[in-house]
Formats: C-alpha cells, sequence, structure tokens
C-alpha cells in the first residue's frame, strides 16, 4: 500500500533516488607527459537540469526562431512591396549600414561593449541590416542554383 501511495499523483514531489556522480576528465597522454591520465573532480556533476527544463528551453528556442522567421519574412513582403527604384535606394543605404556596422565590430574589441553596440543599434537601422542580409542570402541561393 505504501508503494501505491508513494507513486500516485497528488501534487507532492517526493525524492525516491539519489546517485552521486563524480566528472572524470580524460587528458591525452602527450598533454601530461607522462603524469596522471585521468584527473577527478569533487565538484557536483555538470548536468543538474530536469529533463522537463530541458525541453521546455528547446521548445522556446523554437518560438523565437519561429518569431525570427515571421519577422523576416514580414520585413522582405515589406520590401518586396516597394517600386524598383524604392528597392534600389533602399538597398544602397542597407549596404551602407551594413558596411558602418562591421567597420564598428572590426574596431571595437570582443566583449562588452560590442554588446552595448549591438543592444543600442537603431530600429530602422535593424531593419537595413536585417534587409540586406535577406537580399544578400536570397541572391546567393539564386546565383548558387544557376
Amino acid at each position: 500500500k505504501d508503494r501505491q501511495k508513494n507513486t500516485s499523483d497528488d501534487g507532492i514531489t517526493r525524492i525516491v533516488n539519489v546517485s552521486y556522480s563524480e566528472k572524470i576528465v580524460s587528458v591525452p597522454e602527450s598533454a601530461l607527459e607522462g603524469g596522471s591520465h585521468n584527473i577527478s573532480s569533487l565538484s557536483a556533476p555538470a548536468s543538474n537540469t530536469m529533463e522537463e527544463h530541458a525541453s521546455s528551453g528547446h521548445r522556446q528556442q523554437l518560438e523565437i526562431a519561429q518569431k525570427t522567421a515571421n519577422l523576416q519574412k514580414q520585413l522582405w513582403n515589406e520590401f518586396q512591396s516597394f517600386s524598383p527604384s524604392d528597392q534600389i535606394k533602399t538597398l544602397e543605404k542597407a549596404k551602407l549600414a551594413q558596411e558602418e556596422f562591421l567597420e564598428k565590430m572590426r574596431s571595437t574589441p570582443p566583449g562588452p561593449q560590442r554588446v552595448l553596440i549591438m543592444q543600442t543599434i537603431d530600429g530602422d537601422v535593424q531593419k537595413l541590416l536585417i534587409i540586406y542580409k535577406l537580399w544578400t542570402s536570397q541572391n546567393n541561393s539564386i546565383l548558387g542554383s544557376g
């Protein structure tokens, strides 16, 4: 009876099993120059997420990817609705924005400064960068398949 009670779905979380594991790292012999081959650690196991949390994170990543794809499609459709002359003007602005962005990234050392630059990009510039990326990938796929 106790066993049936422990497996019932009454909304109470119970710990039913605990296992201990150590991380063991194998190091190539050449890197150790004749020393020990295994290094063990008494720290906690590397993976401490429950399977449900991992699938929740995966689901969240898929939702973000879907929203990104929808936004890109919306921006591309908007660009396609422009007149040919407006498309050319927009592409010229987008190419200039891309070049300025890349130059700014090249001249900024990796780290917090780059992150700050990316976080503070103007919304109109972001749109131009996305349009340029989409236009470039669209033309590369056409040229690659021809």
